[in-house]
């Protein structure tokens, strides 16, 4: 187990051998976050839609209805890509070649390996004034406000305090008293 604990940050080793000892978290769910987190260094903060659509808080159609009636925005900003150096000339000209395009861009640049979702709506969201997809769930009452916060904070989930208080397994201020008492604070 203390190769386990010595994979995460010298913070975090204080942190978890004190829940530890203390038995307020097991090994398992040290092991669990660690797996979370290379998976974030692997593949990037995972998209809000997706999390949604994993844990059963939007279907996978009402991602797809956001995508749509963005896509004619989308659409126009590939030129953008372009201009920014984000997106080669011929890249674009494959993305709108492909059938799906037509109301799916995104997917089509994902699937083609161009570029992923996040980093498209990041791109997308900083240029064009347009309703980000929590905006626009929240808009179109598909959601509600306290399931989407739960949501984005899970996916902000990367250092283990943050992945502590998201699981319940202790609150924010039991961690702030915890890490002010090992000097981490």
């Amino acid at each position: 187990m203390e190769a386990i604990i010595e994979s995460l940050d010298p913070g975090e080793v204080a942190i978890a051998k004190t829940l530890l000892a203390k038995g307020r978290i097991t090994q398992d769910q040290i092991k669990h976050f660690l797996v979370l987190r290379e998976k974030l260094d692997r593949v990037g903060k995972p998209y809000l839609g997706d999390i949604l659509v994993e844990r059963g808080l939007i279907s996978k159609e009402t991602l797809d209805e956001f995508f749509t009636e963005n896509n004619h925005l989308y659409r126009e900003f590939l030129g953008s890509l372009v201009e920014g150096g984000y997106l080669g000339a011929e890249q674009r000209q494959k993305v709108l070649n492909d059938p799906d395009s037509a109301t799916k861009i995104v997917a089509v640049m994902e699937k083609l390996g161009i570029m992923t979702k996040d980093n498209f709506i990041r791109l997308f969201s900083s240029k064009v004034n347009a309703l980000r997809l929590g905006d626009w769930l929240l808009a179109k009452h598909k959601i509600e406000p306290a399931v989407l916060k739960k949501a984005l904070a899970e996916q902000k989930i990367y250092r283990f305090e943050d992945y502590l208080v998201y699981h319940g397994i202790l609150p924010k201020e039991t961690v702030e008293m915890l890490k002010e008492k090992l000097g981490l604070a």
